[in-house]
C-alpha cells in the first residue's frame, strides 16, 4: 500500500490517452531525451518508456498483415543443359610446414614437407616430452 508523508494512502496516478499521446509525441522529435520529456510532464522514465513500447508494440501489429501477392510458379524448362563433372582428385600440397621455437639461449626451426606432415607431429611430441 503506498502511503504518502501525512500517513494518509496514496491512489496511483492515471493517465488519459491524450496525454499519453501527447508525451510520446513528444519523446518522438529529434534530439530529445525522453528522461527529460519525463522531468518535464513530472513521470518517471520508466513509465514514458513502456508507453513508448506499448504504442511501438501497436503499431507494429497494424502493419505487420502482409499484403497477398499472386505467386504463380514458373513453368518447368523443357530442355536440359548437359553439365561436365570431373572427379575430385586428392591433391597433396606441396607446401612446406615451418616451425620456429625460440629459446633465450638457441632458437630452433623445424622445416618439414606437408605430405610428411606425420613424421612432424611425431618429432615434435618426442621434442616436447
Amino acid at each position: 500500500m503506498l502511503v504518502d508523508s501525512n500517513g494518509k494512502r496514496r491512489r496511483r496516478r492515471t493517465h488519459d490517452a491524450a496525454f499519453k499521446s501527447q508525451v510520446i509525441a513528444a519523446c518522438r522529435q529529434p534530439g530529445v531525451s525522453i528522461s527529460a520529456i519525463a522531468l518535464e510532464y513530472r513521470l518517471n522514465a520508466n513509465l514514458v518508456r513502456r508507453w513508448l513500447r506499448r504504442e511501438e508494440h501497436s503499431e507494429s501489429d497494424d502493419h505487420s498483415r502482409i499484403p497477398e501477392v499472386d505467386v504463380t510458379p514458373s513453368p518447368a524448362p523443357t530442355t536440359l543443359v548437359p553439365v561436365l563433372v570431373k572427379p575430385v582428385e586428392a591433391t597433396v600440397s606441396t607446401g612446406e610446414i615451418r616451425i620456429v621455437i625460440q629459446r633465450p639461449q638457441r632458437t630452433v626451426k623445424i622445416t618439414c614437407p606437408v605430405a610428411q606432415s606425420g613424421h612432424c607431429v611425431e618429432l615434435l611430441r618426442e621434442l616436447l616430452r
